[in-house]
C-alpha cells in the first residue's frame, strides 16, 4: 500500500474519527455540527476519489473527484455497478468483512464514465455514529498510469527475455562429444552466459560465467560479454590470454566509468578430444565436475574473478580423462538450492552425487528437478548448467 496514500485519512486526525464526522454530515444531515461540516469538507475536497456507502453497499455520497471520474449518477447505486469485472471481483467478499468493523486496504478496478477501465488502490474504513456502524467511507487512489507502466516494463523485460536466450548456444552434437545447457533467470533477466565453439577438428571452448547482481544491471553487462567473446575466443584460443581480454574489457569499460565495482565470475575449458586432455582458468566460480569411471574430479579456482582488478595473470591448469566422460559446469544459483546451512563445499558434493545418481537427466530436466526439490526459495538466483558429453 502506497505511503502517501495512507496519509489521506491518517492525517485527519485519525481514520474512525474521520469517517464517523464524514458519516454523520452524511447520514445525518439535518443536524450537521460544525465539526461534521468540516469533515464533509475535507472529504468533498479529498485530492483522492472518495464515496460513502451504506451497511447494504449503496453509495449515499461522493466526493468532487469520485464525480469527475464515474458521474454523480452513480449515486444511489449499488457499489456493484460501478465495478469492471463484477464476476472475478473479491469487493464484496471484503465488504462483508469491513462491515465486521474492520480497516481494509486493497486494489480493485471501476469504471469510469465512457466505462473504461480505471485500476485504484483503495482503503475501506468503517463509519460508527453514536456506536453504531452505519457505512464505510471507501478512499482511493487512482493507479492506472503506473499500472501502465508496469505492464510496458513488463513486456519490454519479456522481450530483453527473449533476446537473452536466442543469444545462449544451442546443442552441439559431433561424433565425438555433445555439449548442452539451460538457463534459468531468477527475475526474467539475469548475468548468467553460457557459451561454446568448435575450434578446430578435435578442440572445443566452453564458458560460462555469472555477473555479480541481478535483474536489468548484470543482464546488460553479460550481453556486452556475449558481444566480444566468440571473436576473442575463435581468436586467441588460449584460455590465459581469453580471459586476460575478457577481465580488461569489463573493467575498462565498467569500472573505470563507474563508481561501483562490477565484476563476475568465469570458468572456460577446452576439451580436446585428440589427446583427451582439458584445459581450462576458474576465475572464482564454483568449480566444474569432470565425472568419469563413478569419480568426480574439481574444476577449481585459482583467480580472482574478472573485472575485480586489472592487470591479473591467469594460470591455465590441465587434466588428463578417459573415455566416457562427462563435464559439468553451472553458476552458484545451483548451489544455493542446497540446505541453507551447507557450506559451499558441502552444496558441491551434493552436487556430484545428485549427478552421479541422475546421469541420464538432460539440462533441462535436472534443473526442473533441482527446482521442485530446492529447500531455500527465499532468495531465488539465476541457475544456469552446462553438461559436456564425451564419447
Amino acid at each position: 500500500m502506497d505511503v502517501t496514500f495512507k496519509k489521506l485519512t491518517v492525517n485527519m486526525k485519525r481514520d474512525l474519527e474521520f469517517a464517523a464526522g464524514v458519516g454523520r454530515a452524511t447520514f445525518n444531515s439535518e443536524e450537521m455540527s460544525i465539526s461534521a461540516q468540516r469533515y464533509k469538507l475535507l472529504f468533498d475536497c479529498s485530492p483522492h476519489i472518495a464515496c460513502m456507502l451504506d451497511k447494504h453497499g449503496f453509495i449515499v455520497d461522493l466526493n468532487i473527484k469520485m464525480e469527475e471520474l464515474a458521474s454523480s449518477k452513480i449515486k444511489g447505486q449499488h457499489f456493484n455497478t460501478i465495478l469492471y469485472d463484477e464476476q472475478s471481483s473479491l469487493t464484496a467478499d471484503l465488504f462483508r468483512e469491513a462491515l465486521a468493523g474492520n480497516t481494509l486496504e486493497g486494489y480493485e478496478t471501476i469504471k469510469d464514465k465512457q466505462g473504461a477501465p480505471v485500476y485504484i488502490e483503495y482503503r475501506s474504513i468503517p463509519v460508527v455514529v453514536d456506536k453504531e456502524l452505519v457505512g464505510l467511507c471507501v478512499a482511493a487512489k487512482d493507479i492506472t498510469e503506473k499500472k501502465e507502466l508496469e505492464w510496458q516494463r513488463e513486456k519490454e523485460l519479456h522481450v530483453a527475455a527473449l533476446v537473452q536466450q536466442s543469444v545462449l548456444c544451442q546443442t552441439l552434437m559431433t561424433e565425438s562429444l555433445a555439449i548442452s545447457g539451460h538457463y534459468v533467470p531468477a527475475h526474467n533477466i539475469g548475468g548468467d552466459m553460457y557459451v561454446w565453439y568448435q575450434l578446430d577438428e578435435s578442440r572445443f571452448g566452453i564458458l560460462i560465467l555469472d555477473v555479480m547482481g541481478h535483474g536489468v544491471s548484470a543482464a546488460l553487462i553479460s550481453m556486452s560479454i556475449r558481444s566480444v567473446v566468440e571473436q576473442l575466443i575463435k581468436r586467441l584460443q588460449a584460455p590465459d590470454l581469453i580471459m586476460k581480454e575478457l577481465n580488461e574489457h569489463v573493467y575498462t569499460l565498467f569500472n573505470e566509468r563507474s563508481a561501483s565495482l562490477h565484476f563476475f565470475s568465469a570458468l572456460y575449458t577446452v576439451v580436446d578430444v585428440e589427446n583427451k586432455e582439458i584445459y581450462y582458468i576458474n576465475a572464482g566460480h564454483p568449480p566444474g565436475i569432470l565425472i568419469q569411471k563413478h569419480q568426480c574430479i574439481r574444476l577449481v579456482s585459482s583467480s580472482p574473478p574478472l573485472g575485480f582488478l586489472r592487470n591479473t595473470e591467469f594460470k591455465t591448469s590441465m587434466l588428463s580423462y578417459e573415455h566416457p566422460a562427462r563435464i559439468i559446469l553451472f553458476t552458484d544459483g545451483l548451489s544455493a538450492c542446497s540446505n541453507n546451512n551447507s557450506s559451499m563445499n558441502q552444496s558441491i558434493t551434493e552436487i556430484e552425487e545428485s549427478f552421479l545418481a541422475n546421469k541420464q537427466l538432460g539440462c533441462e530436466e535436472y534443473v526442473q528437478q533441482v527446482l521442485l526439490q530446492r529447500k531455500n526459495p527465499v532468495e531465488p538466483d539465476d541457475i544456469s548448467l552446462v553438461k559436456v558429453e564425451i564419447f
